[in-house]
């Protein structure tokens, strides 16, 4: 029932007509296999080398991929229903399966059942096989930069691929949960395939030139393993979707943010080990309840207003971590608005500032159709502005079973520049179609979306996009859009039509110019900003005008950092005060105000300096008397005794080499009594007096460190 495990070198495998139910993992080396008439129900990975593969009259339900290498595959009497892509298969027999469509034709020469009139899969298809259509390929995140996908290496969703029909933008699609992507070419002719850039947060690493070149022809019209290898440019904190069902007056609903790590809404983690903040207010005739399920709790709320403190974005799910459930008021007026504004802010530096604060606002109503179509702005459109417009398209299963398929068509406005079609966000992943002649389709194939008797909840389902309005509307003119909503083989549900005036407010931007400390951030509208730059916030008036603010921000700096001659300390900065702290109590030091500073003792110090109206604070210094100069040259006078009639102790020294220093007064035991920074000893003397009045008698010690000496004497008081 079994076969040990095989050879390296093994080309040939034949090994039918027994009673196996699994296969050992095969050499890569093997360029044919032949085990039908077996009891197996899989088979392993297939290697890169495997030119046929005989498998009938087995129990297999799916074939692993096949390797282009593969010219001959008869998997016939099996129980499949699916079959993967056929890549280089010229020869097939898939006789006596459960096979109603074929992934598409290939370069199939011979094939049993005949493939002339056996249809291709489409995203509909009763068995719910992958669809496969002339150009495909992956997206995935290339780590190791090698340009082959690895095996621990993610895939990446929610890309933007453009397809180019001698050199004219022809579709747009979206990569997968399985970050796949095709295009349905539809005829023959010269083909480029790229990954949309615009405001792309990563890297095309390969291929090298950042696209595909393909000709689709009879001869060849199967373009495979057009993949993409990315990685990240930088980092990114964005917020890019809010979402709610429809408010009614007492209701409780979940609003669904997205926001964080912008590259985790693609499948990657550019923004490991980042930490900020984010902060949403809400506004309108509602509270604030509390969190979504397996959502963040915030750090503070205050009315309607929440702020989290985020210690690593990195960890976060970008589609659920900031969900919140609201209770709408039972007064709420019919029409009135509630609106959602959210920031997303961090130290750090950004790729991308402009998608740091989004508002979305949304529309209180009564009775409701629940297969329905929304714009933001609700009815207007700025023609000065930023011309973005929002749509969101809800549906609900009202049926009295589950919805198998369902797919959404929306043609869009000619007054809409379809090419700027950017998907946000939905409640199930769909496979996203762009044509040129503005048709969006939204394909949901297998969702079996429950029924609302069975499962109300989770009868609900949504899409969201956003798109650009084009420059040259004539103002009064209106933007209408429908979408036709498909559940199986129904006739469609009809949506409302949304319409958005054409208005030009030509509000002129509020420019605001700032300064801070280094270190500090500026708040604007919740978002805080720390670095220098311009930066853009666009909100929405009641009326539907962008309002456009600007800040240029500058961040007051300067290079503090401490530098060590000999046993003194000072600081690279200039500034108006100085003020020494020790690090081990992070303590003010008493009376080491001065840019240099001599310790009597090993640590670690910093120093705050002050420069207008800002403190910057060094980074601690590990300083060590060990090692510093411990005798004096041979010709340094160094002379001390007590003056009892003035009751103080006399110091007079010459020849010292060093023109500062710190003199110091010790008892026997080792203790300070007397501490004082010497500055600009002259030509090498010096002459000083030590307040004795209140001491002890007895003998005390007199030190005095400068650059260069460590000179020490004795003295009697009494």
């Amino acid at each position: 029932t079994s076969l040990p495990n095989l050879p390296s070198s093994l080309t040939i495998l034949e090994c039918h007509y027994n009673q196996l139910t699994s296969l050992p993992t095969l050499p890569s080396s093997l360029n044919q296999l032949r085990c039908d008439s077996n009891q197996l129900t899989t088979l392993p990975d297939l290697p890169s080398s495997l030119t046929t593969l005989i498998c009938y009259k087995n129990l297999i339900t799916s074939l692993p991929i096949l390797p282009n290498s593969l010219t001959h595959l008869f998997c016939a009497n099996n129980l499949l229903t699916c079959l993967p892509d056929l890549n280089q298969v010229t020869d097939l027999n898939f006789f006596g399966n459960s096979i109603n469509c074929l992934p598409s034709y290939g370069n199939l020469i011979y094939c049993y059942p005949s493939f002339i009139g056996f249809p291709v899969c489409d995203e509909f298809n009763t068995n719910g096989c992958d669809v496969f259509w002339n150009i495909e390929g992956s997206i995935f995140f290339d780590a190791d930069t090698n340009c082959i996908f690895g095996i621990n290496e993610p895939i990446l969703n929610n890309q933007k691929l453009n397809l180019y029909k001698n050199g004219v933008l022809n579709q747009q699609t979206f990569s997968n949960v399985n970050g796949d992507y095709d295009f349905d070419t539809f005829s023959y002719d010269f083909y480029k395939t790229e990954l949309d850039t615009t405001e792309l947060l990563f890297e095309v690493y390969c291929p090298s030139t950042g696209y595909y070149l393909d000709t689709i022809s009879a001869v060849d019209s199967m373009k495979y393993d057009r993949n993409f290898g990315l990685k990240c440019k930088d980092v990114d904190l964005a917020v890019t979707s809010i979402f709610s069902n429809n408010l009614r007056p007492a209701s409780i609903r979940e609003i669904k943010i997205e926001a964080g790590d912008f590259s985790n809404y693609f499948g990657a983690h550019c923004a490991a080990g980042i930490s900020g903040t984010v902060n949403i207010t809400i506004t309108g005739a509602c509270n604030y309840i509390s969190t979504a399920i397996g959502a963040l709790t915030p750090n503070s709320v205050i009315g309607n207003v929440l702020t989290y403190n985020v210690a690593d974005f990195g960890v976060l799910n970008y589609d659920s971590s900031f969900n919140f459930n609201i209770l709408v008021d039972t007064t709420a007026t019919l029409g009135s608005l509630i609106c959602i504004q959210v920031s997303i802010s961090t130290p750090s530096a950004e790729l991308n500032y402009n998608n740091n604060l989004l508002s979305q606002c949304f529309t209180v109503v009564g009775s409701f159709d629940p297969n329905d179509k929304s714009a933001f702005p609700t009815s207007s459109m700025d023609i000065s502005g930023d011309r973005w417009l929002t749509y969101l398209i809800r549906f609900q299963n009202t049926g009295t079973a589950d919805a198998e398929h369902i797919y959404i068509t929306d043609t869009l406005s000619t007054s809409l520049d379809w090419s700027t079609f950017n998907l946000l966000s939905y409640s199930h992943q769909p496979l996203t179609q762009v044509y040129n002649d503005g048709l969006v389709k939204f394909s949901f194939p297998n969702i079996h979306l429950p029924d609302s008797n069975t499962n109300e909840p989770a009868s609900h389902g949504y899409v969201q996009y956003k798109i650009r309005a084009k420059d040259s509307l004539a103002i009064g003119s209106t933007i209408e859009n429908t979408a036709n909503i498909f559940f199986d083989f129904n006739a469609p549900v009809i949506t409302n039509t949304t319409s958005n005036a054409v208005i030009n407010c030509s509000i002129p931007p509020t420019i605001i110019t700032a300064s801070i400390c280094n270190g500090k951030a500026y708040s604007l509208n919740g978002a805080l900003y720390y670095n220098d730059g311009t930066y853009q916030q666009k909100l929405i008036t009641s009326v539907g005008c962008d309002s456009i603010i600007e800040l240029q921000l500058t961040v007051s700096s300067i290079t503090n950092t401490i530098s060590q001659s000999s046993a003194i300390l000072q600081t690279t900065a200039s500034g108006s005060g100085y003020q020494w702290i020790d690090c081990a109590t992070n303590s003010a030091i008493s009376g080491a105000t001065n840019s240099t500073y001599q310790p009597t003792q090993s640590g670690d110090y910093a120093v705050a300096v002050t420069y207008g109206t800002c403190i910057d604070t060094s980074s601690c210094f590990s300083f060590s008397l060990v090692g510093l100069p411990s005798s004096i040259g041979a010709d340094v006078i160094f002379q001390t005794r007590y003056h009892s009639d003035a009751d103080n102790i006399q110091l007079h020294a010459e020849k010292l080499k060093g023109n500062k220093g710190v003199l110091r007064l010790l008892d026997i035991s080792g203790r300070i009594i007397f501490q004082k920074q010497i500055e600009n000893i002259a030509a090498g003397n010096l002459d000083l007096e030590i307040p004795a009045k209140g001491m002890n008698a007895g003998i005390y010690l007199v030190n005095l460190i400068t650059e260069r000496d460590n000179i020490s004497g004795k003295v009697i008081k009494y």
